[in-house]
């Protein structure tokens, strides 16, 4: 712990406060800083790729922007459009003096130094400031050993968290992974709205920073409280290469960039730090208009940077599977136990067997911090309860029961993000054939292998259909957002469910096909009737509009009841009935029954065949029947 305070000190006392922007044009007074400027510029040193990491340079069009946007971090004015102005500011600030070792660029930028000086062969010796005493106590204490790539998985009922999170863990020698230190990287926000959150995170309205804390801090946050499980990947980087990493997150305190939802992410971020430790990577040229947190995962594992594997279940995760081991009566007095419901000195428990009192009292202790975690019972009914648990359990001796959590499968080993797809059909007499573009991430039917099966995010899915017959093109569908989060109610989590659909759809009007605007949104419940199967009950909302409505926007009201069906691990169903009832234009009724099934074939080949009816006021049914080839990538 001391250690953990002693480098968030180190850090914030680090922070550059008065670095004033160095004048790219002349040197100091001073003979050798002429002959490294002139040395840098014979070896033209700001095209060396080392330089554009450190600085976070990204290749343009027209030359090299940095992603950092905070202008604490460049010396030069033009230092975030141009790296020779910045490698020659930051050479001429190696002799400017200050009366705080800290704010000199030897320590303040000790990555961009340390490189530099074994670059340019620096004389030491001739600098104002030469060594960093405070960050070398600070190595000494620390010791750094090893880098671990962390996964929370996806949270789907929080916007900010729906494709999961990553973040850096520096092991020191004290060889206890809780008292690591977590690098996490994310958007400084007071917003709870998740409207408001999403929309201001797609357009870099919040600024991002890097953080510092214990990683025990971050296993609470995301796994006793955010229902995510975690996974470790350990790193295989050198001890010079975890130092430089180490270096250069002290240059990046305090240091914003724009956070966006989309590219500039937590998991893009964390990898400029990846490479810094080991420039040969380029790990950052493989990521453009979208970056999901898995697929830089999936990057470095394809390199082959990951050495081993671990994984750790949440607080939900462990409840769940404990309370799987006992039949309904066992958890009723479980969950009474926790709530403070049972008397814990008449003796109900006796009447079962010693490991069974072992796992009701385990349980409810499990659910008794899970409760005071989401602030459903306060501190002093959490002492109390946990306390008379504890009682019972001691009276059991020390007596254990081993609960060996099923590891899931591995989200590397899932489907790839992006999907292309080919369809065919008939709606009605017509014949057609789109195709169709997924960015991301996830649907229902695909497999639900290293994903959560109970959710659904689709970004910027684009259809476009050809009608052969017709000889007629046109664009289909355009889903901004399509994201259903279905988590089912147990006795333990009275969990809700509900679904936020936006984007550009063809219509049926009287005379044709016309696009429009669509927005729908759900709430409601769903449950596991039997294993493999979810059932959903959600009362919608139903927002459109278009030029061919009579008065431009239609609301409707209804709801969507459905199941989903895994019969085996790589085919699923779905079947559903839709019904909404218009209450602008034309009070109509509109009912929707559908079918649909996919089939993988390999973790990214699918195919799926889908069947629906359509009705207005039950007057005639249109039909629509399609058979798509899915390819992921």
């Amino acid at each position: 712990m001391a250690i953990c305070i002693s480098l968030v000190l180190f850090c914030v006392l680090a922070k550059k406060t008065a670095h004033a922007a160095v004048d790219a044009a002349s040197c100091p007074d001073n003979t050798y800083c002429s002959e490294l400027v002139k040395k840098a510029e014979e070896s033209q040193l700001w095209n060396e790729r080392y330089w554009h990491v450190l600085l976070h340079y990204q290749k343009k069009r027209f030359g090299h922007v940095s992603v950092i946007d905070d202008p604490k971090f460049f010396l030069s004015p033009q230092g975030k459009k141009n790296p020779r102005a910045e490698l020659l500011a930051t050479i001429r600030s190696l002799f400017l003096s200050t009366e705080k070792e800290d704010e000199h660029t030897v320590c303040r930028f000790i990555a961009r130094y340390a490189w530099l000086r074994k670059e340019l062969n620096i004389d030491e010796s001739k600098l104002p400031v030469s060594v960093c005493e405070k960050y070398s106590r600070l190595m000494e204490s620390i010791q750094p050993r090893s880098v671990n790539l962390i996964f929370p998985t996806s949270h789907i009922n929080s916007p900010a968290s729906m494709f999961g999170h990553t973040l850096l863990t520096i092991e020191t020698s004290n060889n206890n992974k809780l008292l690591s230190h977590a690098i996490n990287y994310s958007a400084i926000t007071d917003d709870t709205v998740g409207s408001i959150f999403t929309f201001k995170g797609v357009f870099g309205l919040y600024k991002g920073y890097f953080s510092i804390l214990p990683y025990y801090m971050k296993i609470m946050e995301y796994g006793d409280f955010d229902f995510r499980d975690i996974w470790e990947y350990e790193l295989d980087f050198t001890q010079e290469e975890v130092e430089r990493l180490v270096m250069h997150l002290v240059e990046l305190e305090d240091v914003y960039s724009n956070y966006f939802f989309f590219d500039e992410n937590c998991s893009f971020n964390l990898l400029f730090l990846l490479e810094v430790a080991r420039p040969s990577l380029r790990l950052t040229d493989d990521f453009h208009l979208w970056v999901v947190p898995v697929d830089t995962i999936r990057k470095v594992e394809a390199i082959g940077l990951v050495k081993k594997i671990n994984y750790r279940p949440s607080e939900t995760t462990r409840i769940k599977y404990m309370s799987s081991a006992l039949d309904d009566k066992k958890q009723i007095e479980a969950k009474k136990l926790a709530l403070g419901k049972l008397d814990s000195s008449d003796g109900v428990l006796e009447k079962y067997s010693r490991e069974d009192r072992i796992r009701i009292i385990d349980l409810a202790s499990e659910y008794i911090k899970f409760l005071f975690s989401r602030g459903k019972i306060s501190q002093a009914d959490y002492r109390k309860r946990f306390r008379a648990v504890l009682g019972l359990r001691s009276e059991l001796s020390k007596e254990t029961v081993e609960y060996n959590y099923p590891v899931p499968e591995n989200p590397l080993r899932g489907h790839e993000s992006t999907r292309a797809s080919l369809w065919g059909g008939f709606y009605g007499s017509r014949k057609y054939m789109d195709l169709e573009l997924r960015p991301a991430y996830h649907e229902f039917l695909d497999s639900d292998r290293g994903y959560v099966e109970s959710g659904q995010i689709v970004f910027g899915k684009l259809s476009c259909r050809y009608y052969p017959e017709e000889k007629k093109f046109q664009f289909q569908r355009f889903d901004i957002l399509d994201v259903v989060a279905l988590a089912p109610m147990t006795r333990f989590f009275k969990s809700f469910s509900w679904k936020a659909q936006t984007g550009l759809v063809q219509k049926y009007f009287d005379d044709d096909e016309h696009l429009a605007y669509r927005l729908d949104l759900g709430a409601g419940g769903s449950a596991r009737p039997w294993p493999g199967a979810m059932m959903y009950l959600l009362g919608e909302t139903s927002y459109n509009m278009s030029t061919h409505y009579r008065d431009f926007v239609d609301l409707g009201f209804g709801g969507t009841l459905g199941m989903y069906q895994k019969i085996v691990s790589f085919w699923k169903m779905h079947f559903y009935a839709r019904d909404i009832y218009n209450l602008v234009e034309d009070f109509n009724n509109e009912l929707e029954l559908g079918a649909a099934q996919q089939v993988h074939f390999t973790v990214n080949t699918a195919m799926e065949v889908t069947f629906a009816a359509y009705t207005h006021e039950f007057r005639n049914w249109e039909k629509e029947l399609r058979v798509g080839l899915h390819i992921f990538f």
